[in-house]
């Protein structure tokens, strides 16, 4: 395949915090946390294709049958929110790959295209995503233009991402893992074989959350007594460790799962956005659990099953929500 004709494609799954404690504020404004990264069944498709022009464009279109196409069928999201410039988190891997091979725009002439599935500032890391996915493939394209003469090591790809963002350190990887300091320490959880995927249904929001307004209202409502406090250590507990790699009956399993799951940042969203509350008191047959993934408002239902998932996902829609059947990997 001539240069012209080159494109590469990758992938980078949406995530959900099956457990996240927030720690109090340090002197540079982070927060310490012990996150439970889940990596779901909802990607994001990002290619990369020659262009006769210099330099990095980008362009984006909304994945068929996702829950952003819902949104947009019924015009409740408009893609001219994802920036299509150097704001995007995409264009800024690209860049950063290009400089790890002493490389700038000027060198290069190629397209980012990204095909969103992912809720957009809905607590699931689509930009996360877009980013760790355009690491990797830029990379490739790079070399197999023969503009490098190798992919750069794990080790970069780490930096490169952690430099850009706390989630997109897991974004690079599918799976469950632990994260610590900023959730961009990871240390992935290996899970038998033998168990199945977490089975939820995630129902999605018209209304948008920005992380830092949520975690700004942790510390507001914190310091007002509002929210319990913060604790002085933060570890994932080892039940909820135990009970995802626990080789027993599925809806024990689940069950036990479930009594470990927690969010931090999920009052806080749904102070913001007190709707989410009427998504979290659902009741449904099949239904173990509610809660609110990442900083929301996207909020995750865990279902004892692939088909009552499909069953409760339909009934939402039905109802005028924007919901999908999924699964955590």
């Amino acid at each position: 395949m001539s240069a012209s004709q080159l494109s590469v494609v990758a992938y980078g799954h949406g995530k959900v915090n099956m457990y996240f404690a927030v720690g109090a504020p340090e002197a540079n404004g982070y927060h310490p946390v012990a996150s439970l990264y889940a990596s779901t069944s909802l990607k994001e498709t990002i290619s990369i294709h020659s262009t006769k022009n210099t330099g990095i464009t980008l362009s984006a279109e909304v994945a068929s049958d996702s829950l952003l196409d819902q949104m947009q069928q019924d015009g409740v999201f408009d893609l001219s929110v994802v920036p299509l410039d150097s704001r995007n988190l995409a264009y800024r891997a690209a860049e950063a790959v290009l400089h790890e091979h002493g490389l700038g725009t000027h060198d290069v002439a190629f397209r980012i295209h990204l095909v969103k599935a992912v809720p957009v500032a809905g607590g699931m890391g689509g930009g996360s995503a877009d980013a760790a996915a355009t690491i990797r493939a830029v990379d490739e394209f790079l070399l197999k233009s023969s503009m490098t003469t190798s992919l750069l090591p794990d080790s970069a790809y780490h930096r490169i991402a952690a430099s850009l963002g706390a989630d997109i350190p897991f974004a690079l990887h599918t799976g469950i893992a632990i994260g610590s300091g900023v959730g961009d320490q990871l240390q992935p959880l290996e899970l038998p074989s033998t168990v199945e995927p977490l089975p939820v249904v995630l129902v999605s929001s018209a209304q948008g959350l920005s992380t830092p307004t949520v975690f700004h209202e942790l510390d507001r409502g914190r310091m007002h007594g509002d929210y319990p406090p913060a604790e002085d250590v933060l570890a994932v507990p080892d039940g909820l460790l135990e009970a995802l790699v626990a080789d027993t009956a599925p809806i024990a399993r689940l069950y036990e799962i479930s009594r470990y799951i927690r969010n931090d940042l999920g009052a806080p969203a749904c102070t913001l956005a007190p709707e989410l509350t009427k998504v979290l008191g659902i009741e449904s047959e099949g239904l173990i659990a509610s809660f609110v993934s990442g900083s929301g408002p996207t909020i995750v239902l865990l279902m004892d099953s692939a088909e009552e998932a499909q069953k409760l996902a339909s009934s939402l829609r039905r109802r005028g929500g924007y919901a999908i059947a999924a699964y955590l990997q």
